[in-house]
């Protein structure tokens, strides 16, 4: 099958292409750290595989609606 086949395929089944899923996916994980530890973005952004910490940012944003700094100044104490 061909790249372009399995990618329609995917985004058939999962509501979004493999690297949109992907991005989701870590998006995802980032939300978790950011509630639940005092990790700060730059290091939630490098663990979860973005070099560039202003291009997780803008996925982030994309995704969530909010940057991510709006989850730690929300956090509860």
């Amino acid at each position: 099958r061909t790249p372009n086949y399995l990618s329609n395929v995917f985004k058939e089944v999962f509501g979004a292409t493999p690297v949109e899923y992907l991005h989701q996916v870590r998006i995802s994980a980032a939300q978790e750290l950011l509630r639940n530890t005092n990790m700060t973005i730059q290091e939630i952004a490098e663990n979860l595989g973005y070099c560039d910490q202003s291009y997780f940012n803008v996925r982030f944003k994309k995704i969530v609606g909010r940057p991510p700094s709006h989850l730690t100044k929300h956090k509860e104490p």
